[in-house]
């Protein structure tokens, strides 16, 4: 046999076709399922065979496809550092290590935080510090909503490791579509939101300008967040309703940036959206049934994306207003 049928529109394809030339349709669906879970299970015990595993079914998926993209940063991360030498270091961190990296990464974050605020904010010490430390709460908070996402789909995650003046990153699995990244997106702005609004719920409780401040750089980060552009968690829960919707939040990131309203940040953020928007755009047909969500979840995602940003934006608005004058 000399060819295969596609399951999708029945079109004849050839054996080194990855996905349907006419429909888009990935032709190894059982296989990448059967891959994906046997690496899956494999990480917590075997990284390197699950590297192999995750590098057979890079095999099987367009090679410019954003499920190619997310297998080879899956790939990637799963494999040792180099050392000087060029010897490969044996084994991974273990999860204790990988927690004590992430109390690590928080303390950092909490020096350089609470050090801008006494600095540039106008602080007292012991304020920056306790503002430091909320700040911190938050940016886990916005995190954990990450994992929790993941986890209901049960996978893991790596614990976050936390970058000063940039955030905290962890290590997510490949998504399976774009629902999964969609659901798994919007979850970090939803406990983080949570989390602002707790805040702003002590601040009418105790009275405390501290409270005040924190919830407003809450709401303010999470809104900034939902920008829709990838990486940001905007990005991600957009890829569930259109990937077009990432070329107004390019235009949006470059705005900010021609009037220096962020700097290093935005650049960040564009050396990894152009790669992304250009290929996603370019070859939408060779991305399978990846985008093909169904129209209930893009409704359902799409509706959830506006209503977030209208409570994100109006709180934030209402949070400045009840600002001392100047801030």
């Amino acid at each position: 046999m000399n060819n295969l049928i596609c399951p999708n529109c029945g079109s004849p394809c050839s054996l080194e076709d990855v996905a349907c030339p006419h429909c888009g349709q990935l032709l190894y669906v059982p296989e990448l399922n059967a891959l994906a879970a046997q690496a899956m299970a494999m990480e917590l015990s075997n990284q390197s065979a699950a590297a192999r595993l995750w590098q057979r079914a890079l095999t099987l998926v367009p090679p410019n496809s954003p499920q190619a993209g997310m297998l080879r940063q899956r790939i990637q991360s799963l494999r040792p550092a180099r050392s000087a030498s060029g010897n490969w270091f044996a084994p991974s961190p273990s999860t204790a290590t990988a927690i004590q990296r992430t109390l690590a990464s928080l303390l950092l974050s909490l020096v350089c935080y609470s050090g801008l605020f006494w600095y540039w904010g106008g602080f007292t010490a012991t304020d920056a510090l306790l503002f430091g430390f909320g700040f911190v709460c938050l940016i886990l908070v916005h995190e954990m909503g990450h994992v929790l996402a993941i986890r209901h789909y049960g996978m893991r995650a790596s614990p976050p490791i936390f970058i000063p003046f940039v955030g905290a990153v962890i290590n997510i699995p490949p998504p399976r579509d774009a629902l999964e990244e969609s659901v798994v997106g919007i979850g970090g702005p939803v406990l983080g939101t949570v989390g602002a609004l707790l805040c702003f719920q002590l601040f009418r409780t105790f009275h405390s300008p501290l409270l005040l401040q924190l919830s407003f750089y809450g709401f303010a980060i999470n809104l900034f967040n939902m920008l829709p552009v990838p990486p940001l968690d905007g990005g991600r829960i957009t890829a569930a309703v259109t990937p077009w919707f990432w070329i107004p939040g390019l235009a949006a990131i470059v705005l900010l940036l021609v009037n220096h309203l962020i700097n290093v940040i935005g650049l960040v953020i564009l050396v990894f959206a152009l790669p992304r928007i250009w290929q996603t755009l370019r070859h939408r047909s060779r991305a399978g049934d990846y985008y093909n969500v169904g129209a209930k979840a893009t409704a359902v995602m799409g509706i959830s994306y506006v209503l977030l940003c209208l409570i994100l934006g109006g709180m934030m608005y209402y949070s400045y207003t009840l600002l001392p004058p100047g801030f």
